[in-house]
């Protein structure tokens, strides 16, 4: 075709993993989206959050996580401008991990779509994922040199197996029981 094809590249987005140092902490959409609208708003600094809705399908040690996290909803304190480094270890279909280092608290900001079933581990232990941004998700971090752990698993796929395994158990046992009642 003599169409003429043009490329643009970003040379100043948001990188996908991030630390932001300041935050806000919302109760509704309307509100998160009024505080992103701001002109003194800077996603490389900021980030909105908002407690997520729980999920349908959640097993109850979900839910205990999801309602025991710590919301901090206090500026970052440190004394000094936020030095923090993002390192991607693995990244596979339905996990990341990260080796996060930051001389200050703060949030790590994942720019991917918050949807439930998504978990986090630091240093080996669970987290709470918060929404971030109206539509991201972000999880709290302490200063320091941490391995993040991002990971995929839908309660409701741990459901649906309990539920085929008792369901093929039944059946074993109806096709036993009937089996030995006609010898």
């Amino acid at each position: 075709s003599e169409m003429p094809v043009h490329l643009y590249k970003l040379m100043d987005t948001t990188p996908q993993v991030r630390m932001a140092p300041f935050w806000k902490m919302v109760a509704t959409d309307d509100e998160a989206l009024f505080w992103l609208l701001k002109p003194d708003y800077d996603p490389r600094q900021h980030v909105v959050l908002q407690t997520p809705e729980p999920d349908v399908f959640a097993l109850p040690w979900t839910r205990k996580l999801q309602a025991s996290q710590e919301i901090n909803n206090e500026p970052s304190n440190c004394a000094q401008p936020l030095q923090a480094t993002v390192s991607q270890i693995e990244k596979k279909n339905n996990s990341m991990s990260y080796q996060v280092s930051s001389n200050c608290a703060g949030y790590l900001v994942f720019s991917e779509p918050y949807y439930p079933g998504w978990h986090v581990k630091i240093d080996g232990k669970p987290r709470p994922i918060l929404r971030a941004n109206y539509a991201f998700s972000a999880v709290l971090l302490d200063a320091g040199t941490h391995t993040v752990v991002r990971y995929y698993l839908p309660d409701s796929l741990l459901i649906g197996i309990v539920i085929s395994v008792l369901t093929a158990m039944v059946l074993s046992a109806a096709v036993f029981t009937s089996k030995n009642s006609f010898s």
